[in-house]
C-alpha cells in the first residue's frame, strides 16, 4: 500500500479549495446569469430529454449541441429547475478539479515537473484557479467544458507524442471533434492540432503511417457532427430567423471577412487582434510572453538537434498556434460588433489561459534556474511598460465607435477594477493597465522570490488564494448580484404553478429573455410568443402576458391592465 505523502496533502489541500468554492457559491445561485445563451444549451437537453422549448429557444441564437450532451443526464434526472441547475455547477467544479489533476500530469511530461513535486503541483493550482473561470464555473456555460476539454486535448497529444499509437490518436480525434461540437469557435485549436501533428509527422518517420487513420477519423467525425448539428437546429431552433442562426455560423461570419479586407476594415481589425493579444497578456499575468520565449528556445533547440526537445518543442507550437488561432476567430466573429469589450473580448480565446499560466511559469522558473536573473527583470519590466504603448490607441479606437456599453462578463480578466456594468472609455483601459502591471509585477516578484528564499514556495500557495480572492470577486460583482435579482421570479413562478391551466404569452421585444427562467423551471409548460402587433388581440381573462421590465412600453401596459405581478425581472399581467 502506498504512503501518503507531501503530494498527495497538496493534491488533497486544492481539491478542497475547489469543493470549498462550490459549497460557498451553490445556495446563491438561482438560475441563468446570462440570456439566452444559458437557456440555449439547456434547450438542446430538454429536446433529447422530452420537452419541446422551441419556442422561446428560437427567439435566440443557435447553439451548439455538445454541452447539451452533458446537460442532458442532469436534466433527465432533475427534471428541471433549481436542483438541475446546480447540480450542473456541481458538474462544472468536478472539471474545474479534473483540470487541475491533468495539468499535473501535463506538466510532469512536457516541463520536467519531476524535480520539484510540490512546486509543480502549486502552478497547476494557480493555472487551474484562474479567475475568470471561477467566475464561469458558476453559470451553465461551456467554458468550463471548454477549458476541461482543451486541457485534456493537450495531455492526449503530449502523451501521443511521446508515445504515438492507434488508441491515443482515435482519443485525440474524439476529443478535438467533441470540443468542437461544445463550440464551434474553437475551430482554431483543430487547425493547430492538424498543423501540429503534420509537423510531427514530418519529423517523424514512425507516426506517418497513422496519419491515414486520423483523415479517415476525422472525415467520419466531421459527418456525424453536421448531421446532429442539422438536427438540433431542426428541432430546437426551427423557429429562429436566417439571421439570428448565421450569428454563430460561418455564412454569417462572410460579410464581416469581407469588411476586414476592405481600406476601412482591416485597421480595425488589427487593433481588434491587438486587444485580444492585450486581454490574455494582462489575464495571465504576462505568462502569455514567457511562453513565446519557451515556444523559441523549444524550436532552436529542436532544429539544432538537442536530445529529447523535439517532442516537447511541437505541443509548445501547438499552444501558441491554438492561441493565435483563437485570437484570429475571435475577432472575425466580434468584428463590426455594437458593445465595448469586443476589442478585448476574452471568453473565445481564455480556454487556453491555465495551460499559458503553467507554460510561462515553468519558463519564468527555467530562466531563472539558469542563473539569467538580469533577463528575467528585463522581461517582466518590460512587459508591465509594453502595456502602456497601446493605451492611447485603444482609448481612441472606442470613443471614435461609440460603444454605447461594455459587458464585463467577457472581459472578466481585467475588470476587476470597474463596476457592475460600469463603463468609460479611458477609465476602463487605464484600470486595464493598471490591474495588468500590479499583477504582473507582483506574480513575477513572487516568482523570483520564491527561487531566491529557501521556503519561497509558500508565496505560490498565496498566489492560489488571490487567485481565489480575485475569482470571488468577480461572482460577487456578476453571478451574486444577478442572482438576487433572479430570486425574486419565484413570485411569478408560484403564481404560475397555481393555475395550470392559464395561457402563458409572452412579449418578445428582442431583448433579455428572462422568461427562460420560468421555461426552465416548468419544463412542460407551454408559451405563446406574441409582439407589440398582438397586444390588441390577446385575452387575459384566462391567461398571463409576461413582459420584460426593459420594456419601453411598461408604462402604457400598466394603463391598460390594472392587474399584475412583479418581480425584478419580469412583470405578469392579467385580467380578473
Amino acid at each position: 500500500m502506498r504512503k501518503i505523502n507531501d503530494v498527495h496533502i497538496y493534491i488533497l489541500f486544492v481539491l478542497l479549495l475547489i469543493f470549498g468554492l462550490f459549497q460557498l457559491s451553490i445556495f446563491r445561485l438561482y438560475g441563468f446569469s446570462l440570456y439566452p445563451d444559458e437557456f440555449g444549451y439547456w434547450s438542446s437537453a430538454a429536446n433529447i430529454v422530452g420537452y419541446d422549448w422551441s419556442t422561446l429557444a428560437s427567439l435566440g441564437s443557435y447553439y451548439s449541441f455538445g454541452y447539451s450532451l452533458l446537460l442532458t443526464p442532469i436534466l433527465y434526472i432533475f427534471k428541471g429547475g433549481l436542483a438541475a441547475y446546480r447540480a450542473a455547477i456541481g458538474v462544472n467544479y468536478l472539471l474545474v478539479a479534473l483540470s487541475f489533476v491533468l495539468l499535473s500530469k501535463l506538466s510532469l511530461r512536457i516541463f520536467g515537473g519531476k524535480s520539484d513535486r510540490i512546486k509543480n503541483l502549486l502552478i497547476c493550482a494557480v493555472a487551474s484557479l484562474y479567475p475568470p473561470l471561477i467566475l464561469y464555473s458558476q453559470m451553465t456555460m461551456a467554458e468550463s467544458l471548454v477549458t476541461f476539454l482543451f486541457v485534456l486535448l493537450c495531455y492526449i497529444f503530449a502523451e501521443y507524442l511521446y508515445k504515438p499509437d492507434v488508441i491515443k490518436l482515435v482519443l485525440l480525434v474524439i476529443v478535438a471533434l467533441y470540443l468542437y461540437s461544445v463550440h464551434n469557435r474553437t475551430i482554431g485549436v483543430i487547425i493547430a492540432l492538424f498543423l501540429a501533428y503534420v509537423f510531427f509527422g514530418i519529423a517523424n518517420k514512425k507516426s506517418r503511417k497513422l496519419t491515414f487513420i486520423m483523415i479517415c477519423l476525422a472525415v467520419g467525425a466531421v459527418l456525424i457532427f453536421i448531421i446532429l448539428r442539422h438536427r438540433t437546429i431542426g428541432s430546437v431552433f426551427a423557429g429562429a430567423s436566417a439571421d439570428d442562426l448565421d450569428i454563430n455560423g460561418y455564412r454569417g461570419q462572410v460579410y464581416k471577412i469581407k469588411h476586414i479586407l476592405s481600406k476601412d476594415g482591416i485597421g480595425d481589425f488589427a487593433i481588434e487582434v491587438l486587444g485580444k493579444l492585450y486581454y490574455l497578456v494582462i489575464s495571465t499575468y504576462g505568462m502569455v510572453v514567457f511562453c513565446l520565449i519557451s515556444v523559441y528556445n523549444g524550436l532552436r533547440d529542436m532544429l539544432k538537434g538537442k536530445p529529447g526537445s523535439g517532442r516537447s518543442a511541437i505541443f509548445k507550437l501547438f499552444v501558441v498556434l491554438s492561441t493565435v488561432a483563437e485570437i484570429l476567430i475571435s475577432s472575425i466573429f466580434l468584428h463590426l460588433s455594437d458593445r465595448a469589450d469586443v476589442l478585448f473580448y476574452g471568453r473565445y480565446d481564455e480556454f487556453v489561459a491555465p495551460v499559458l499560466i503553467v507554460m510561462g511559469m515553468y519558463e519564468a522558473y527555467r530562466l531563472l534556474k539558469r542563473g539569467r536573473i538580469d533577463r528575467f527583470i528585463i522581461i517582466s519590466i518590460s512587459t508591465a511598460l509594453v502595456l502602456m504603448a497601446p493605451a492611447f490607441l485603444f482609448i481612441r479606437y472606442l470613443k471614435d465607435k461609440e460603444f454605447p456599453s461594455a459587458r464585463g462578463f467577457f472581459i472578466s480578466g481585467i475588470f476587476y477594477l470597474n463596476g457592475f456594468n460600469e463603463y468609460e472609455p479611458s477609465l476602463m483601459v487605464w484600470r486595464a493597465i493598471l490591474t495588468g502591471v500590479v499583477l504582473i509585477l507582483v506574480v513575477f516578484v513572487s516568482i523570483w522570490i520564491s527561487v531566491r528564499i529557501k521556503g519561497g514556495m509558500f508565496l505560490l500557495g498565496l498566489m492560489v488564494v488571490s487567485q481565489i480572492l480575485l475569482g470571488y470577486k468577480l461572482s460577487d460583482q456578476w453571478t451574486y448580484r444577478i442572482n438576487s435579482y433572479v430570486y425574486t421570479n419565484k413570485v411569478l413562478l408560484d403564481e404560475f404553478k397555481d393555475h395550470p391551466d392559464k395561457t402563458l404569452y409572452y412579449l418578445d421585444i428582442d431583448d433579455n429573455y428572462y422568461v427562460d427562467y420560468i421555461q426552465f423551471e416548468m419544463p412542460k409548460r407551454e408559451f405563446k410568443v406574441v409582439t407589440e402587433a398582438d397586444l390588441d388581440t390577446i385575452d387575459l381573462k384566462d391567461a398571463y402576458l409576461i413582459v420584460n421590465w426593459s420594456y419601453p412600453g411598461l408604462d402604457d401596459i400598466k394603463n391598460r391592465y390594472e392587474d399584475y405581478i412583479e418581480s425584478d425581472m419580469m412583470f405578469a399581467f392579467y385580467e380578473e
